[in-house]
């Protein structure tokens, strides 16, 4: 189980600074001035954050919100959608249909967002971390997942190997 915390956000930034920070990564400007649309909701909102061990502690991840900041929220990752890159465009300058899957709850981002941890603020620790991973058991299924794999390659190239050992002749 995660660490989970409520933290205030400080995502407040410029174009320049974003520009600065993504120089030479591919972004357009538009892509830019929605990531700093999306950074001025979050600045300054209260909400539940995350922290896992599957990546190394390297970021805070948005876990929860307040009811009341639903809206802000929306509006938010509406703007992180505009620049996602693997979105396909499917809310692209269509406020109102990604407000509808909203309300509807069938909204899916596909990816999770995440926070530096300049970013973050931690006001109270919710949760603390609960690792309940025996790194010997998994070692264990490592070795057993390699001896398996090495047993069907092995498998595979005997296979292989009998045909062109034993070919019928015929006379």
């Amino acid at each position: 189980m995660p660490k989970v915390v409520l933290a205030r956000l400080k995502t407040a930034t410029t174009l320049d600074e974003v520009r600065q920070q993504l120089k030479g990564q591919g972004f357009t400007r538009n892509e830019m001035k929605a990531m700093v649309r999306s950074m001025g909701f979050f600045d300054g909102l209260e909400v539940f954050l995350s922290k896992w061990n599957w990546d190394n502690y390297a970021s805070w991840h948005l876990y929860n919100w307040k009811p009341q900041d639903d809206e802000t929220v929306m509006k938010a990752i509406y703007e992180a959608e505009q620049l996602h890159p693997y979105s396909c465009g499917r809310y692209k300058n269509d406020f109102a249909q990604f407000e509808k899957d909203w309300k509807a709850e069938t909204y899916d981002p596909g990816a999770t967002l995440a926070f530096e941890d300049a970013q973050v603020e931690v006001l109270e620790v919710v949760q603390e971390e609960v690792n309940n991973i025996d790194p010997q058991e998994v070692q264990k299924a490592v070795i057993r997942t390699q001896d398996a794999k090495r047993d069907r390659q092995r498998k595979r190239r005997m296979k292989a190997s009998k045909g062109s050992r034993y070919q019928k002749r015929y006379f």
